[in-house]
């Protein structure tokens, strides 16, 4: 989640390095932490979720609006033949 907001609220994108330097410092500025935030596994995760692009060495995700329909997409079918709670709960 952390790398999703920061690399949605970043201009121009960002690199890695770039990235897990920002955690880190608002880590710090927020809880008072020092962290070494890996970002490798932030990004697995995020490509996973068919949540990020990458031009070069440079970083994006998909506007919150769409990120939304994807997890939506990847939730619904993380059970598959299961209805999804949502649909559920319109169907009642």
């Amino acid at each position: 989640m952390l790398a999703y907001h920061f690399l949605r609220t970043a201009s121009p994108a960002l690199a890695p390095a770039d990235l897990a330097g920002r955690i880190d410092a608002w880590l710090k500025a927020t809880f008072g932490v020092d962290v070494d935030f890996k970002v490798g596994g932030a990004i697995e995760k995020l490509e996973q979720l068919g949540l990020i692009k990458h031009e070069g060495d440079r970083y994006t995700v998909s506007p919150l609006d769409t990120a939304l329909v994807e997890l939506r997409r990847v939730w619904d079918n993380f059970f598959p033949g299961e209805k999804s709670a949502a649909v559920a709960l319109r169907s009642d």
